[in-house]
């Protein structure tokens, strides 16, 4: 019975050594901060943030005429009347929220747009007396180049999408490239500032879901204003790991694009660069590691094969025609 206390401290030495073992390799991984110190990739994140920068037009400007072909019903005979009146009247892309999908669906103006240019038809309707024409091709061309300088990778990709159905349905109209296609031609420079949108999107939606907020108020019957119920507020520790996951997302993110902006028409390394890699050899981050998507490759080498084809459109003759609304 003596040995009892020795086999007790025995077991509880191994015990204290297995959990030892499985917080050094299973827990503190998860929970450990990157090695580089903080301030270096904030200053590196810094950098994405001017890469990123909107040009003037994404923010100057009455928005109002974009807004009422966006809130039409998508390609509906309205909406397209709206969109190219939006297209004569040199309209903003407007002060829509881009990291917000539920307040901008990037969907709904592409859908007016190959509605306007013949792509897109309603099951109810036929291209029997559509005649296209350069203005609205023109118009399709200045959405898709704001889609290609304001968006993030979603708008980027539609941007040059948009841009391959205008020449496609210019072939087949047997229509020849104006001055809105030289204009609004896509360019591969704009590629690597959309990615950098969507990345620094990602820290503002989860940035802003923490921020405290002032609390909303209900007004009684009587007229006294109290306080709604809210949501109690992220703990410390919470904090502390939310902090972890957007330093190991700026860092990745920074250590990608960066040394892109060398050259940032280099659709073929960008490519490469995104390309999808084992999830074991990136850092321990559930916001990395879940947040990737493995299609990026394969638009960016898209967008390549569409510039191309967009180019030998114009290298088949320019015609000093068309209507442009600016």
């Amino acid at each position: 019975m003596k040995k009892l206390p020795y086999i007790a401290g025995g077991i509880g030495l191994l015990l204290a050594a297995t959990l030892a073992i499985l917080y050094f390799t299973q827990i503190r991984p998860w929970i450990a901060p990157p090695e580089a110190p903080a301030w270096a990739i904030e200053e590196r994140w810094k950098k994405v943030e001017e890469l990123a920068a909107l040009p003037a037009e994404c923010t100057e400007g009455d928005p109002a005429s974009m807004r009422a072909f966006y809130d039409a019903e998508p390609g509906s005979p309205e909406a397209v009347a709206a969109f190219l009146a939006w297209h004569r009247t040199v309209g903003a892309w407007g002060q829509f929220d881009q990291c917000d999908a539920y307040a901008f669906s990037p969907l709904r103006p592409l859908e007016t747009a190959r509605r306007a240019i013949g792509q897109f038809w309603p099951e109810d309707a036929g291209p029997a007396d559509f005649e296209l024409d350069h203005e609205r091709l023109a118009a399709a061309l200045r959405l898709a180049a704001q889609y290609r300088r304001c968006g993030d990778f979603l708008g980027v990709s539609i941007g040059f999408i948009l841009a391959q159905a205008a020449v496609e349905q210019a072939r087949e109209h047997g229509l020849r490239a104006d001055r809105s296609f030289v204009e609004r031609r896509p360019r591969a420079e704009e590629v690597l500032p959309a990615i950098a949108r969507g990345a620094i999107c990602t820290v503002t939606l989860i940035e802003g879901n923490v921020t405290p907020s002032p609390p909303t108020m209900i007004v009684e019957a009587d007229g006294t204003a109290m306080p709604a119920s809210e949501s109690p507020p992220p703990s410390a520790g919470a904090l502390r790991i939310l902090d972890r996951e957007l330093l190991f997302h700026k860092q990745h993110w920074a250590d990608l694009l960066l040394p892109h902006t060398a050259d940032p028409s280099d659709l073929s390394g960008l490519a490469l660069t995104l390309e999808p890699i084992d999830e074991e050899l990136l850092p321990k981050s559930m916001l990395l590691r879940g947040g990737l998507d493995h299609q990026d490759a394969k638009l960016v080498r898209k967008m390549a094969t569409i510039l191309a084809e967009y180019d030998a459109f114009l290298a088949e003759g320019v015609v000093d025609a068309g209507v442009d609304g600016g």
